[in-house]
């Protein structure tokens, strides 16, 4: 059955090739080439800009705004950060979701992607700092990066306009489920979703950490998990922390056969109580390709179906 199946299928690709064989010769059509185009889902892709008071710094906040019925309790929420590179890819799948409402009642997020005003995708100077835990004395480099020369350490400043300049405009806006908030960052951002986590596991009810930059500042990040773990000591926290990385991220050599940091990292909160944590490895995927099949599951997290009375 399988070798009648190929067979098919290689006359079909031979009719098709063919019949584009013989309208090759036929002129090509004059077309007008279009540039900055806009992003498929017209008007229900929305943006704005705010500026975090403390530092001055400006973001660009793009919005994916749902068209199908809200959840009594409101829409869960997606908050993305790189949103320059994140947003379009985002929108896109939470449209593919919006699309099959009609057969399986999925409810896509209100999308919340936190980026820069710039037209590039990734803003180096400014995701460095935000990004980056706050930290005493000298930065501890790694043997195998480069130091970066950018400004460190602005990882609270950011949570704190996250939560008091970006939440309260969502919420004033959209009908969100403030219940049902999640976190993505990738890289350094998953970085920050880290250090939000272990320091403000209130912020959000689910955090995905997309390979997350753990060897910063010599795993200080690894200390952190250490005390969140006596603190959360005969406690039932209920969230959800996945973590991804790349197969490719890994170098190969021997050390490929060893865990993953983010599995080093799980295997440290293995016994927090109520916390689900799962890991995973995007196949053949290198550290900037890892990003997006991770934001794929970091939708899986935010399903939520309407309330049925």
């Amino acid at each position: 059955m399988r070798t009648q199946k190929l067979t098919i299928f290689s006359l079909a690709c031979y009719s098709i090739l063919m019949s584009n064989t013989t309208s090759s010769h036929a002129s090509p059509q004059k077309v007008e080439i279009q540039q900055q185009i806009p992003l498929a889902g017209a008007k229900q892709n929305q943006q704005f800009n705010l500026t975090n008071p403390v530092n001055q710094q400006h973001y660009l906040i793009q919005v994916f705004k749902p068209k199908v019925p809200a959840p009594k309790a409101g829409y869960p929420v997606l908050y993305l950060l790189d949103g320059n590179a994140a947003f379009p890819y985002a929108s896109v799948i939470a449209q593919s979701i919006e699309f099959g409402y009609q057969r399986h009642h999925k409810v896509p997020p209100v999308v919340v992607a936190i980026g820069y005003p710039i037209e590039n995708t990734i803003n180096v100077k400014a995701r460095t700092y935000d990004y980056t835990p706050p930290y005493s004395g000298h930065l501890k480099p790694h043997p195998d990066r480069t130091l970066s020369p950018y400004p460190q350490g602005g990882a609270e400043q950011f949570y704190q306009f996250i939560q008091q300049q970006l939440k309260p405009v969502i919420a004033k806006h959209y009908q969100v489920n403030q219940q049902q908030q999640t976190l993505f960052g990738h890289s350094y951002g998953g970085l920050f979703t880290l250090y939000t986590f272990f320091n403000h596991p209130e912020a959000f009810q689910h955090y995905f950490a997309a390979s997350p930059s753990i060897w910063w500042n010599d795993f200080a990040i690894k200390a952190q998990a250490e005390k969140f773990n006596q603190q959360s000591k005969n406690k039932h926290i209920n969230k959800v922390l996945w973590m991804s990385v790349g197969e490719l991220e890994r170098k190969k050599d021997s050390a490929q056969t060893q865990p993953s940091d983010i599995e080093q990292l799980a295997d440290q909160l293995k016994n927090v109580q109520g916390l689900d944590i799962k890991t995973f490895d995007i196949a053949k995927a290198t550290h900037f390709e890892a990003m997006f099949p991770a934001i794929n599951l970091a939708f899986k997290l935010t399903e939520s179906k309407p309330s049925s009375d």
